[in-house]
């Protein structure tokens, strides 16, 4: 292998460098901050996202929109479905689903929860003068109606992953009729409510009075300067290993890591001339050593997948399951087969985040070995989303977090679901895929629909509209006075409801 592959843990050191200097030099500074007893505060990369729950798409949105606004359904730790602020279901018929609903609740401006809420959050989400990436789960949804303290969904054909499409945060009907702006004021049923909000801080308010204060801090080591310095509370993820490290080494913070079961992955634009052909997808998966990224780069800190749901998962793929392993000769083979004899040139899109810049960059050296000069483009979040968003890549990196139903195959890659009402983003155009997802809802048991949809991520991976690498892993860091914290396996900030701060 080629002596620029080799990453040592010396060298990743030597990138962070500044990084690391600057918190051990700073951190002996006489700064003696606010420590209230009654704030949590919490660093993320960034606040400015959305907070109307028909919009929000990006890990931070979604773990906000969840202390803000439940849903009638939420996920067990078997990722099956359990009542939120549902009290039980039945079906009626094959088509229509009755959902009983929680009495006595009201919404952050007073208004009572009704059955009315429900159904206006569902029209607003399939109006067709809102553009909501949920509405391609639920375009089989003909109608919702009130019955008997609850609602009734009624479904154009059989769905056995109905249940599963009921995690729609539900909204006030009141607000949702007169065009509420739910990103600059957010008012659902959830514990929090919206304190204050600002480019930089958004502030929630637990029913206790206690505040949970979120920070904006784009860089990675000024977060945990500021952990350090007592500036901030916790820290969940986004830190290089690096940095994780060097949290380990001090004595003033504590770290907690565990499994995770967020799916990273290389998204490839399919109608890309010469990314349309599999054989040169299959290609760069047989060119990228991930087991030697997760043990250098990584630290350990992610485990090599073939699926997007982890093994344990009731439709995961079996831990033995043959995936792409690392072959540059096969890749190189592969690429003549496909008929590109020379040499070829791609763009990968990435964030700023330092990690991800790292790992493209390795991607770089690992693709050239085989024949593909590969260019990276990064660019602030905001950019880089949206770019992927809307189409503008050949391949990029990425990774969905927090899921748990298996409509996540229907949303990411039937061909009905390219954006703005799914997450398509790579315009995968498979027929077969098609038949087979429509064949998983009208399954006659779960044993036969996990059946299916092992069969659909079998399928994804021999076809490999994105190119499967690993389920990263959950990191905590807090100051000793936090308690009470217990990390989920999708990284959700739950926790934060019932998490204490005391005196030491």
């Amino acid at each position: 292998m080629n002596e620029s592959l080799v990453i040592s843990r010396r060298d990743l050191f030597k990138w962070t460098a500044t990084g690391l200097l600057a918190l051990g030099v700073t951190a002996c500074s006489r700064y003696q901050p606010d420590d209230a007893l009654d704030i949590i505060r919490v660093a993320v990369p960034d606040v400015s996202q959305r907070l109307d729950p028909r919009f929000a798409t990006d890990a931070f949105s979604t773990r906000i929109g969840r202390l803000l606004y439940p849903a009638l359904v939420d996920f067990d730790e078997s990722s099956l479905p359990s009542p939120w602020l549902a009290t039980h279901w039945q079906w009626l018929d094959d088509r229509r689903l009755w959902v009983g609903i929680r009495q006595g609740l009201t919404f952050h401006h007073g208004k009572t929860f009704t059955a009315e809420d429900v159904i206006a959050t569902y029209q607003s989400v399939l109006s067709a003068q809102v553009a909501s990436p949920l509405k391609g789960p639920l375009r089989n949804l003909e109608s919702v109606s009130a019955q008997d303290n609850g609602v009734v969904f009624s479904w154009k054909k059989p769905d056995q992953l109905a249940l599963f499409r009921l995690t729609v945060p539900i909204m006030p009907a009141d607000l949702l009729a007169v065009g509420h702006n739910f990103d600059l004021e957010p008012i659902g049923l959830g514990a929090c409510r919206l304190h204050k909000m600002t480019d930089q801080n958004l502030v929630l308010q637990r029913p206790d009075g206690v505040k949970l204060s979120f920070m904006g801090v784009k860089d990675a080591s000024v977060r945990l300067l500021k952990l350090v310095r007592s500036e901030i509370d916790l820290l969940q993820n986004d830190l290089s290993p690096e940095l994780i490290r060097h949290a380990r080494s001090r004595s003033s913070l504590q770290v907690k890591t565990r499994s995770g079961t967020s799916f990273s992955y290389i998204g490839v634009n399919v109608k890309d001339p010469i990314l349309a052909n599999p054989l040169v997808r299959q290609a760069i998966a047989h060119a990228i050593d991930r087991p030697r990224l997760v043990r250098t780069l990584l630290d350990n800190m992610a485990t090599p997948c073939e699926g997007l749901f982890p093994p344990e998962h009731w439709c995961g793929l079996s831990s033995s399951t043959q995936g792409y392993d690392y072959q540059p000769e096969k890749s190189r083979q592969l690429l003549a087969q496909a008929g590109f004899s020379g040499r070829i040139t791609l763009s990968y899109k990435t964030s700023t985040d330092p990690t991800r810049v790292r790992l493209a960059t390795v991607y770089q050296a690992m693709l050239k070995e085989v024949g593909i000069d590969l260019s990276v483009d990064s660019h602030d979040w905001g950019t880089f989303y949206s770019d992927i968003k809307q189409g503008r890549f050949q391949l990029y990196g990425l990774a969905w977090v927090g899921v748990k139903s298996p409509e996540i195959f229907d949303y990411a890659f039937a061909s009905y679901s390219t954006p703005p009402t799914g997450a398509n983003r790579g315009h995968y155009v498979d027929l077969a895929l098609d038949e087979m997802l429509k064949a998983a809802l009208v399954a006659p048991s779960m044993l036969e629909m996990a059946k299916y949809y092992k069969q659909i991520q079998q399928h994804l991976l021999t076809t490999l509209p994105v190119i499967p690498l690993w389920h990263d892993h959950q990191t905590l860091v807090t100051r000793p006075n936090i308690k009470d914290y217990v990390m989920a396996a999708d990284g959700r900030y739950d926790a934060l409801l019932h998490t204490r701060k005391v005196l030491l």
